[in-house]
């Protein structure tokens, strides 16, 4: 008899529209779901108090009923490339939870995941993942994604990712990892494709692009910055031909600190260009969050995901060049229904951003 079928299921998180404890009780329940094994790559993890109790008992219970728990986590906090670097807190919150664990990561190529593998290598496999690292800002100041995706061969391709982290170090990962899967999304199947960084990372930037390239009714990008040259071009392109409507929201700060990077450097003239004209004729909305600093509110635009037509690419990645050497994962997903559950989410943050442009190259986009 073959397994039941099990939908996928998606979850957004917004600025002030959920507390903490939701989100711990939800990741909570899909660690309680292990008969076997749970690994778990994660870049920060800032628990702390009742979420970070919720989490630690889910965890423990799990290996005292003989599951195989391991932990991956980003073990360099020194902040790099404008990323926003893990808190002190993660590798005491990852050793206090007595499993095997291991950092990883460096300035140069960050352990960037954040993904739960359950289950892999039987007909129980599945994969948590998104944008969202584990955290009370994380989880109730930040724009996030977290999907929880039921398939064999998807648990099977995070897995291997996660074995050639475990085992050997994060520039060597993602060689034999990525590959096709079938999901299923409100009854219907899901064509999925993931691909793992640094081994993949140029493949991810180029996968988005070709995407968009074939894009015919709309594309909707909800993203921290945008800086990858091949993903630029592309959208650029598409804007300036005016064919297919393109909008968009961006985390502003973040972005104001990348055009000062491109200002000081000669050869990325042409970025700010591509930049303006995304920005501008896709009016592209901007939030305004608080730049990182120590002990600062983490409150960023977060969501890494772009609709385009009836596909989906979301994941750890952030659309940049930089992100393209850390350990990262990209996921297309080809479902209507899901698409437009993605697509009405990004709307909703336009509209909740639309008074501030995404540069000041560009008018405030109408509301």
């Amino acid at each position: 008899m073959n397994p039941p079928v099990l939908n996928s299921q998606v979850q957004f998180l917004g600025d002030g529209t959920q507390q903490p404890q939701q989100v711990a009780d939800l990741i909570a329940s899909f660690l309680a779901g292990a008969q076997q094994s749970l690994d778990i790559a994660i870049y920060d993890c800032a628990l702390t108090g009742e979420p970070a109790d919720t989490i630690k008992g889910a965890v423990q219970t799990a290996a005292r009923r003989g599951v195989a728990v391991r932990v991956i986590y980003h073990g360099d906090t020194e902040r790099t490339r404008g990323i926003a670097p893990p808190s002190g807190q993660t590798e005491t919150f990852v050793t206090s939870l007595g499993v095997p664990d291991r950092a990883s990561g460096n300035r140069q190529n960050l352990m960037h995941n954040k993904y739960v593998v359950r289950d892999a290598g039987t007909d129980a496999g599945a994969v948590l993942t998104g944008s969202t690292n584990w955290g009370e800002d994380a989880w109730s100041r930040e724009e996030n994604v977290i999907l929880q995706l039921f398939g064999v061969e998807l648990a099977a391709h995070f897995e291997r990712d996660f074995e050639e982290i475990w085992s050997g170090d994060i520039a060597t990962s993602g060689y034999d990892a990525g590959g096709p899967a079938t999901l299923w999304y409100g009854g219907r199947p899901m064509p999925a494709t993931v691909w793992f960084a640094p081994a993949e990372g140029i493949e991810m930037a180029h996968a988005t692009a070709d995407t968009i390239a074939q894009a015919t009714e709309r594309i909707l990008i909800a993203s921290p910055v945008i800086t990858s040259g091949s993903i630029l071009r592309e959208l650029s392109t598409i804007v300036a031909r005016g064919v297919v409507p393109v909008r968009g929201v961006v985390d502003r700060t973040q972005m104001d600190e990348v055009h000062q990077q491109w200002a000081g450097d000669p050869e990325a003239g042409w970025k700010i260009q591509a930049f303006e004209t995304i920005a501008r004729g896709a009016r592209l909305a901007g939030k305004v969050s608080t730049p990182w600093s120590p002990g600062a509110v983490h409150n960023y635009m977060h969501l890494k995901m772009i609709v385009v037509d009836d596909s989906v690419l979301t994941r750890s990645f952030n659309f940049s060049h930089s992100g393209e050497n850390n350990a990262e994962n990209l996921l297309r997903l080809d479902s209507a229904p899901f698409a437009d559950v993605c697509a009405d989410f990004i709307q909703s943050l336009i509209a909740r951003y639309a008074g501030t442009p995404a540069s000041d190259a560009v008018q405030a986009p109408d509301q």
